[in-house]
């Protein structure tokens, strides 16, 4: 898996910024649940660190599906649709 090495604002659209804090230390910029959002390792080679963090994102991910309030579809999202009514 390459590392960028770039740093750099986070782009609303949800691009990441992965970049070295510091060194040995690892970063992770991205956005999820309607704000930026940022994941720092420490004590791992690059590409672990990458792994992990990757790892953290997707699990944000599916958490972000599964609860958003702006996704009609999320658990939350039916629970607002059905406000109100009986269909719950």
């Amino acid at each position: 898996m390459a590392v960028a090495a770039s740093r750099g604002a986070i782009d609303p659209a949800g691009d990441v910024g992965w970049h070295e804090a510091a060194p040995g230390q690892w970063c992770l910029q991205f956005r999820v649940m309607g704000g930026p959002a940022e994941i720092r390792l420490a004590g791992l080679d690059a590409t672990s660190a990458r792994q992990a963090a990757d790892t953290a994102r997707a699990e944000l991910a599916r958490i972000e599906g599964k609860f958003s309030r702006y996704n009609k579809d999320s658990i939350v999202g039916r629970i607002n649709a059905c406000c109100g009514s009986q269909e719950w």
